[in-house]
């Protein structure tokens, strides 16, 4: 029949499923008619040896005649080659934002092991777009260009260089996964570009100085215990400590409840490690009493709380940067982790020791593993006595520093 507003209106409807009626005057033209009354105008035709059906839209919202302008358009475009579905396609991944990439990628990329990302990388990633992208995260990655990028990096850079250098690794990441999936059209990293942009601070090896770790702990250590230090300022400074006395990650610390800690065994317990291997730290005597100390300071359920008291420190940039002020060096909490293995260089201990002690994963070689406990129990005297070694290394540092720097006061005539 010829589609009009009557034969259209006037159609039997299937009694399941749905119906197709074509019209007999243009050919490809015809109406979807389903067994709950929805009438609903397509077209049909062979692009490129694929045969395409496209919805044109429904009786009502379009009249038969209106559908019929729009179906003649639809095929004389596929008979000159032109794929509706194709160009659709190809329209939607042009408009995949940065936020789509980030959906995509936390959701469905694997490690080399095949196993998902772990939950903290995803955090990870979410935060950089809610904070150095968060002006980027609804715009289409194909209009992020090189340019950007270089200007994004320069400004974040002058609020923290490895922060800088994260977001980039973030981001380059995220366009690699792009151009690898068929469902973007990009085809260019501009991430790139920051190899050509030179800071002064490399994020692989910044650490603490040597010879001005006694001074940086000796800063630290003041903001902690000060009377004129706000409790948030003395909360994220004894974190700062922590992560300084025992090489952990700054999520290993900084999340920790107080059911994590056991002052009176000296041990704090991550169930939650970057490599899931959940496991239980012996704690240097320094260590025990910054943590009893900070127990009057944190009255919710997380040993270092934040201001709102709803979860636990987000960063401890305030500390980090009054204590480098005292150095004329900047230091970020990740930063302490690398001051961590210089220190147990110095104090001699197995590197193996100094690892397991700093939550590294476990070693691949077998012969070296079988001299140590198989199920890596780091309260074993070994260990703690290797962590307490190091303590007490920069206790000493920071007592030569603090020594230093006494001035002997005359008595007044």
């Amino acid at each position: 029949m010829k589609l009009n507003k009557s034969t259209v209106e006037g159609c039997a409807l299937p009694e399941k499923g749905y119906a197709t009626i074509w019209d007999n005057a243009l050919r490809g033209f015809g109406l979807r008619v389903t067994a709950a009354g929805v009438r609903s105008y397509i077209v049909q035709a062979r692009v490129n040896g694929n045969t395409r059906r496209i919805t044109i839209g429904r009786h009502g919202v379009f009249t038969a005649e209106q559908a019929r302008r729009e179906a003649r358009q639809l095929l004389a475009d596929m008979a000159r080659g032109v794929d509706p579905v194709a160009q659709r396609k190809a329209a939607e991944a042009a408009g995949k934002t940065l936020r789509d990439v980030v959906d995509d990628y936390v959701a469905n990329k694997r490690r080399k092991d095949g196993k998902p990302l772990a939950e903290r990388t995803k955090i990870d990633i979410r935060r950089h777009l809610s904070t150095s992208f968060a002006d980027w995260a609804d715009k289409p990655i194909d209009k992020i260009t090189e340019k950007a990028v270089r200007r994004r990096y320069l400004n974040l850079g002058k609020r923290g260089q490895a922060q800088a250098n994260q977001s980039m690794r973030v981001l380059s990441a995220l366009f690699v996964y792009a151009i690898k999936s068929p469902e973007y059209t990009t085809t260019e990293n501009p991430v790139g570009v920051i190899e050509q942009v030179q800071f002064a601070e490399n994020f692989r090896s910044n650490r603490v100085p040597k010879d001005q770790r006694g001074a940086f702990y000796s800063a630290l250590e003041q903001l902690r215990t000060s009377p004129t230090s706000s409790p948030s300022l003395r909360t994220k400074a004894a974190a700062a400590v922590v992560l300084m006395q025992t090489g952990l990650r700054f999520s290993d610390v900084v999340k920790r409840t107080w059911d994590d800690i056991d002052l009176e065994a000296g041990t704090l317990h991550v169930e939650d490690t970057k490599h899931r291997t959940p496991r239980t730290f012996p704690l240097a005597r320094q260590v025990v009493d910054v943590l009893r100390e900070q127990q009057a300071l944190s009255a919710g359920e997380y040993v270092f709380q934040s201001d709102g008291g709803k979860g636990p420190v987000h960063d401890l940039r305030d500390a980090l940067k009054r204590a480098g002020e005292a150095i004329d060096h900047d230091v970020a909490a990740h930063d302490l982790r690398r001051t961590y293995d210089d220190l147990f260089v110095k104090c001699d201990v197995d590197p193996f020791v100094g690892e397991m002690l700093s939550n590294r994963k476990p070693p691949i070689s077998p012969v070296r593993a079988r001299h140590y406990a198989q199920t890596w129990d780091l309260t074993e005297d070994k260990f703690r006595s290797a962590a307490q070694s190091i303590a007490d290394r920069l206790d000493d540092e920071r007592r030569v520093h603090e020594a230093d720097n006494v001035v002997v006061l005359g008595a007044r005539a």
